[in-house]
């Protein structure tokens, strides 16, 4: 298939934190879309987060109301293409709108839109947080949303246009409890610059690992976090060549981050104990 729109709601966000406590921000709905899918949480006073809470959709308490109350740029007002369809029916909780292959030629030829409706199809989903410390002041968090797990059951070759709230688009959206549509990876948070700066490799031993670099041009400091998203180590490395002993760790994988002084990634590893 091939996907010209891929737009949903996400609302009642709720994060847990620094053992068991809530950070609700459940008074913001979110409207993500297949170009712009990256959410600023604003600054929070919080250390580390275990895990994730949201509704995929719009709630029924903000479902029906009139559209034209908020204003132009609210993520509820006027969307292109539209995302709420009157008063009675209310928001899309989801849409996705491209070209599906109906002679299993592999060339995607047939029409097709799925816009999901109704508050039956609102879904709540929880996930364990593996965050990332991109800075000493930014925590990340990386959820893979997987189109293809979601329209599970609708052939995107056969199915043609189905707008509203009937027996495919609620199977659709019941996907998002039912199948592996958000994911938070085990290495959701590990990513590689679009070009390394440096050179950066590991020793291991019994008793301790080695980080080495060399060439890292502008290196101010580094993080080290487990697989957890928990830093473990952090500190200056204020030259382009030196090496760093890491001793104690526990059995797993680490991630060895360097950074500018302004908190750009420059280089990173992943090495396991």
């Amino acid at each position: 298939m091939s996907i010209e729109f891929f737009n949903y709601y996400l609302s009642n966000l709720h994060l847990i934190y620094d053992g068991s406590q809530d950070l609700d921000l459940s008074d913001s709905v979110y409207l993500v879309k297949m170009t712009d899918y990256t959410l600023d949480l604003g600054i929070q006073n919080l250390t580390s987060i275990s895990q994730i809470n949201f509704g995929v959709g719009v709630p029924q308490a903000l479902n029906h109301l009139d559209i034209s109350a908020y204003a132009i740029g609210h993520t509820l007002s006027y969307q292109e293409p539209s995302m709420q369809w009157g008063w009675t029916a209310g928001y899309a909780h989801m849409i996705v709108d491209g070209q599906g292959d109906s002679d299993n030629d592999g060339v995607p030829n047939s029409m097709f839109q799925l816009h999901n409706l109704g508050d039956v199809s609102y879904q709540n989903v929880t996930l364990p947080v593996i965050e990332t410390q991109t800075s000493t002041t930014q925590i990340d968090i990386f959820i893979a949303c997987n189109l293809d797990e979601w329209i599970h059951g609708a052939n995107p070759g056969t199915v043609g246009v189905i707008h509203g709230s009937g027996s495919i688009n609620v199977a659709v959206m019941n996907n998002v409890e039912t199948r592996s549509v958000f994911v938070s990876q085990a290495d959701a948070g590990i990513s590689t610059t679009e070009k390394p700066n440096g050179n950066l490799t590991s020793f291991s031993s019994e008793n301790n690992v080695k980080v080495n670099w060399s060439e890292l041009n502008k290196a101010s400091y580094y993080s080290l976090v487990d697989i957890n998203g928990k830093t473990v180590q952090s500190d200056k490395m204020s030259t382009k060549q030196g090496e760093e002993f890491f001793y104690n760790l526990s059995n797993g994988t680490y991630i060895f981050t360097a950074y500018s002084a302004t908190g750009d990634k420059l280089n990173q590893l992943r090495f396991i104990k």
